[in-house]
């Protein structure tokens, strides 16, 4: 068993660093089981994703943010490779983040797929911090059930999907990060 470790606020110089640097992250909405935060983990570890924001207030988390013993296990070491933050307001983190970095949210029935990800990042209209840098982006990901609500939806620059057959509604949340995220590497 480890101790559960204290996860930091978000501050303004964690969101101006990654802007600056443009690093790539992702952002957990209402992602209550700690084995998909541990594969999520994992799978930003191993395609150089810096950040994890947890929402605190998730209804799923209960009161807290936890990083358990199980989210440790199932990343096989990749949390040492993130920076994880906490915030209490998706709207809010997303309402200044969008204006700083790449904002894709993802919903299942979204008109835009995974495969416009090269051509939103190329027409993006949030600027580089310096002249020839990358362009940070924030992969926003929802619930397995509900997905992100409308107002976490309105606050991401873009919505995309993974296009499948329809047999099932959606993959699991970790999947789905693991193809996001690779798609971002590849840019």
């Amino acid at each position: 068993m480890i101790e559960e470790p204290v996860i930091e606020n978000l501050s303004l110089e964690d969101l101006e660093l990654w802007t600056e640097e443009g690093k790539i992250g992702v952002l957990l909405h209402s992602i209550g089981n700690d084995h998909n935060l541990g594969a999520i983990a994992r799978a930003a570890a191993f395609f150089n994703v810096s950040f994890i924001v947890l929402n605190e207030k998730d209804s799923a988390f209960g009161s807290e943010v936890r990083l358990t013993t199980s989210a440790y296990r199932v990343a096989e070491g990749a949390l040492e490779y993130l920076t994880i933050r906490k915030i209490t307001s998706t709207t809010a983190f997303l309402k200044d983040a969008s204006k700083r970095l790449i904002t894709i949210g993802t919903d299942t029935r979204a008109r835009m797929r995974i495969s416009d990800l090269s051509s939103i990042v190329k027409d993006s209209k949030v600027k580089a911090h310096k002249p020839g840098s990358r362009l940070g982006i924030t992969l926003v990901l929802g619930n397995e059930e509900t997905g992100l609500p409308k107002e976490v939806k309105d606050q991401c620059l873009h919505i995309l999907r993974i296009p499948g057959t329809g047999n099932i509604d959606s993959l699991n949340v970790s999947q789905a990060a693991a193809l996001f995220l690779h798609a971002i590497y590849e840019l």
